[in-house]
């Protein structure tokens, strides 16, 4: 990287990072279009219904270790709750999301991607990420991962986060473009406490990232429309979150 991306996350609440960030070798290997290919066999989000949003998602929460990598937490309870308070679409609603394969989670190009964005939080939660565990009086950083796609067509604009400028509920969180086709809009906003625009950027490349403080930051994305005359078009992405658990 050519930029010192947990300074700017510290100094700003957010930090850009662009797709030519990352190892070129990332990019344009057989292995990163093997991960684009894992979107398409999402299944459909039954939540995004309620207010007509097309909408297919699969959820897991992670563990990682430096002996183990990265896997999937298949113990712990899958369920994914946001509060009234955070989420005024889906909040107070317990949902359940198919868990994301292990092909994703093990394709080397998920784990690089999750590894950039571990290397921007602040250096005391980089330490502290270690699901072994071995010292039990330490905090251990938790990370839940999101695979999402959004489509549209020529006939309706949809929202992707339809509850507008908003929180996740986490410490941190990260949005990564993975695919982008005939789609116009689909701006990433992110505003300060007072609701005040600091930043806004287009993910166009794939690989693209935003990473945020959401306890200091809150954002927002545009409606996307579908573009270049075609039918359908896709917004696909990978967030991560973090939270610190005792």
């Amino acid at each position: 990287m050519t930029i010192n991306a947990s300074n700017c996350l510290k100094k700003n609440g957010f930090v850009f990072i662009t797709a030519d960030m990352f190892s070129k070798c990332e990019m344009a290997t057989s292995m990163f279009m093997k991960l684009q290919d894992e979107w398409e066999r999402l299944p459909p989000d039954a939540y995004a219904d309620m207010i007509r949003t097309k909408r297919f998602r699969r959820y897991s929460k992670l563990n990682y270790s430096q002996h183990a990598g990265l896997t999937t937490d298949i113990v712990t309870d899958p369920t994914f709750y946001q509060s009234a308070e955070i989420n005024s679409v889906y909040g107070g609603i317990d949902r359940r999301f198919p868990q994301i394969q292990q092909s994703t989670i093990q394709s080397p190009t998920f784990l690089r991607i999750f590894k950039v964005v571990v290397e921007a939080l602040p250096s005391h939660l980089r330490k502290s990420f270690d699901s072994s565990r071995s010292n039990p009086d330490r905090q251990a950083l938790k990370a839940s991962a999101h695979q999402i796609r959004c489509t549209c067509d020529k006939a309706t604009a949809v929202s992707p986060a339809p509850e507008g400028i908003h929180r996740d509920g986490h410490q941190f969180l990260s949005i990564t473009l993975i695919c982008r086709e005939n789609v116009n809009g689909g701006i990433s906003r992110i505003y300060d406490n007072k609701g005040r625009l600091v930043f806004e950027q287009k993910l166009t490349s794939p690989l693209d990232t935003i990473v945020i403080n959401d306890l200091t930051m809150m954002h927002s994305i545009s409606e996307i429309t579908c573009g270049n005359d075609a039918n359908e078009g896709k917004r696909d992405i990978l967030i991560f979150d973090f939270d610190l658990s005792p």
